[in-house]
């Protein structure tokens, strides 16, 4: 059974809608602190990281394939609801072609180059598949018999007006007539409502696509703390537990703007915590150097050097120690005591026990932040902490469930504007049958 180019151009247009909000939950993602929708470890986080999900452009700001994602489709949804067939045409077509050549091309790429294959990428590449699929489907007249069907203001022609072209019902009619097209119209209003919605209702439809996933990641309540880490807060104080390697790159690039951020808040309780990676050869001698100072009270200046020295040996941290003032012969048994080890397996434990995804992790709060993200998401974070608002947020149900209930709304207002008089239809529907039958029997 082929389908009809209504069929094709509503397939187009729902495919274009799942790329859309497909997309703009990998934008979430590229956006938000930590991932909201693929988490650290999935194909989607490989991908991201890969190189191949930035587009770099000399002088120009560097683009997230997301954000491409949203532009292409967004234009295949709004060429598709251009009402002149022709311009729909020459519009929807190249689109649609080079959407279909990306999708193939970036699955490709997922399998071939990367390794790593991202569900939601997939997901928004056979939908471009699908688009240049249903372009094809709509070739030749399709375009021009599906913008005819799509517009037709009359559901069903009176039978007053039928009277008067009995004659095509006796087998005069021009073939290549564009004034009626078999089956006979008193059948329209027999069509799906969704062939029949307003242009505005698919525009605002792809709006709430793009901007569902894109706001979630901020109105959601924040996942609760892990009961290890909020053992460790202090009540009525602004709570900030951090884990970091001072080897790591961007644990030295967090360090100072979170050291200047915290200075100005007051009530703040911090917490470092160390998780030497066993690929940063100095990272354990560093975290026994910052455990040790931390006894004689000097844990924060300590911190302040190891997070910017180049050489983290033995020798430099106790060197390090003497400039600090730190009183070196309770300063090296610290560093041999086998329980300064004992502290570090007891944090990397707890992080482990919390979900270790990378470093640096930070709990502000109740809200986790992972990586060394912009300031402006840990003062933000912080005076969530500071107001005690930082739990509140919109449950995942009640947010699935708004966004169905828009859904139905707008589809709801573009099928009442459709069809304001159903009982009107109806009478309308008698008696064109009647008067069917009888110009049926009249022609025999």
């Amino acid at each position: 059974m082929s389908l009809r180019p209504a069929h094709w151009l509503l397939l187009l247009r729902l495919a274009a809608l799942v790329a859309l909000a497909t997309s703009a939950a990998l934008m979430a993602d590229y956006l938000a602190p930590e991932p909201t929708f693929c988490g650290a470890g999935t194909g989607c986080a490989h991908v991201r990281s890969s190189g191949y999900g930035y587009i770099e452009l000399p002088g120009l700001p560097t683009i997230p394939m997301p954000l491409l994602g949203i532009a292409a489709f967004s234009a295949a949804l709004g060429a598709s609801l251009i009402p002149d067939a022709q311009r729909r045409a020459r519009a929807s077509i190249p689109i649609a072609g080079l959407l279909a050549l990306g999708g193939l091309a970036l699955i490709f790429l997922q399998v071939l180059v990367i390794g790593h294959v991202c569900a939601f990428c997939v997901v928004v590449d056979l939908c471009a598949l699908v688009i240049g699929g249903a372009a094809l489907g709509l070739r030749g007249d399709g375009w021009e018999e599906s913008a005819r069907e799509e517009l037709t203001e009359t559901f069903i022609i009176d039978s007053d007006q039928l009277m008067a072209e009995s004659q095509r019902l006796r087998g005069v009619w021009r073939e290549d007539s564009r004034v009626y097209t078999p089956p006979n119209p008193l059948i329209a209003a027999e069509r799906h409502f969704l062939f029949r919605l307003k242009p505005w209702v698919w525009a605002a439809l792809g709006v709430l696509a793009v901007g569902a996933p894109l706001l979630w990641p901020t109105v959601r309540q924040s996942p609760s703390v892990p009961d290890a880490i909020a053992h460790l807060y202090v009540p009525g104080k602004i709570n900030v537990i951090e884990f970091a390697d001072f080897q790591c790159p961007h644990c030295r690039d967090l360090h100072g703007r979170l050291t200047e951020l915290l200075r100005e808040y007051d009530g703040v309780h911090f917490e470092r915590r160390h998780v030497p990676l066993p690929m940063h050869a100095g990272a354990q001698e560093a975290a026994r150097a910052a455990l040790c100072a931390e006894q004689q009270g000097r844990g924060e200046a300590m911190a302040d050097h190891l997070f910017s020295a180049e050489d983290l040996s033995r020798a430099a941290n106790r060197a390090a120690a003497e400039r600090l003032g730190l009183e070196l012969g309770r300063f090296d048994a610290c560093v041999v005591d086998p329980a300064t080890d004992a502290r570090i397996a007891g944090d990397i434990d707890l992080l482990r026990e919390a979900g270790f995804e990378g470093l640096p992790t930070t709990y502000v709060g109740g809200q986790r932040i992972l990586g060394a993200e912009r300031t402006e998401v840990f003062r933000d974070a912080l005076d969530r902490a500071a107001r005690g608002d930082d739990l509140l947020g919109v449950p995942g149900w009640a947010y699935v469930l708004a966004c169905l209930v828009a859904v139905i709304a707008l589809v709801s207002i573009g099928w009442n504007q459709l069809s304001r008089n159903p009982e009107q239809l109806a009478r309308q529907q008698r008696r064109a049958r009647t008067t069917r039958s009888r110009l049926d029997r009249s022609s025999k």
